[in-house]
């Protein structure tokens, strides 16, 4: 198991309400650089993609890393499984626990529990959902030093099909080279978007049985 895996939970949060959702862009060119990219994405693939630090919250001292993933769903439909923080954990297999402690229309505050290796961390997020398309995310407190990223939901013409770009940048609070969290994330952010692809596509399945 990766040892920065359980860093990758997408519910999180900004500590400040200074960056708003204008400021990350809602065209496909603006994050889809390469036809090697697009043709992956095309085929159902999670692939990573440049991380622009102009764009978005950043922290001080950690790299941004970036992915994305094409969902045959609607942002509506990828909004909602987002924002079902306390289901994370059923298809998120690092996510011990998720319990919201406070909700709000401008935000909630969240406390994980993770699994790394035989150990398990504990730390508190706050998100901040933009609708319908962005939420941006920073730690609020825990095993982290520092924690930054954002989730942007970008509709490919109708309803049918959804871009969704996952950000992250982290700094645990004990020494690790850069390279290694890197390399971590290369692997987890596409497990993560796979992950919650299946889940939407999951609950999408069932609401057509409904």
């Amino acid at each position: 198991m990766s040892l920065f895996r359980f860093f990758l939970i997408g519910i999180a949060c900004l500590a400040s309400h200074s960056l708003i959702a204008e400021e990350l862009p809602s065209t496909v060119e603006a994050w889809i650089s390469t036809s090697a990219q697009r043709k992956s994405l095309a085929s159902g693939e999670a692939v990573m993609i440049a991380s622009d630090k102009s764009i978005g919250p950043t922290t001080e001292k950690a790299q941004p890393s970036t992915a994305a993933i094409v969902i045959p769903a609607s942002a509506k439909e990828i909004w909602d499984v987002l924002q079902d923080e306390e289901s994370a954990a059923d298809y998120l297999d690092t996510l011990i626990d998720v319990k919201v402690l406070e909700k709000t229309g401008d935000h909630s505050i969240i406390s994980q529990k993770v699994k790394v290796g035989v150990h398990e961390v504990d730390y508190i997020v706050k998100s901040i959902p933009s609708p319908p398309d962005s939420i941006v995310f920073s730690l609020h407190s825990g095993d982290l030093q520092e924690m930054a990223g954002f989730w942007k939901l970008i509709p490919l013409g109708g309803e049918e099909e959804t871009l969704l770009i996952y950000r992250i940048a982290l700094k645990p609070n004990f020494p690790v080279p850069r390279i290694m969290i890197k390399n971590s994330l290369s692997k987890t952010l596409p497990e993560t978007l796979r992950s919650l692809r299946g889940e939407v596509l999951r609950r999408k399945r069932l609401a057509l049985r409904e």
